[in-house]
């Protein structure tokens, strides 16, 4: 799968873009404003608006944060994805073409 990473839209810059989704990847702590930054992604490229969260040493607000996060973004059309498995697994990679695992959950 082909991203770009840090793409200029008006008004802002996002994340990675595929081919079919704008991505917005955010912590747990901003993922209300990673919403709408999804939608402002979404509306600047006509791809498919995604949240990709991540939480640093996740506690059980966190997570109960996310199942919130999850249920909102289903009844807005938001897809989510929760990366630390795929951050994690970068970290222990290393390796310059590892950022390609963070997104493999996109093409599905």
């Amino acid at each position: 799968m082909t991203f770009y990473k840090e793409v200029p839209v008006k008004y802002g810059r996002v994340d990675p873009l595929t081919g079919d989704y704008a991505i917005e990847v955010d912590k747990i702590d901003k993922s209300h404003e990673g919403i709408g930054q999804a939608f402002h992604f979404s509306e600047e490229t006509g791809r498919k608006p995604t949240l990709a969260i991540f939480i640093n040493d996740p506690t059980r607000y966190d997570l109960e944060k996310l199942r919130y996060v999850h249920r909102l973004c289903n009844t807005l059309g938001i897809r989510v994805r929760y990366i630390n498995e795929e951050l994690e697994h970068m970290q222990k990679k290393k390796s310059s073409n590892s950022s390609d695992h963070i997104f493999h959950k996109y093409n599905t």
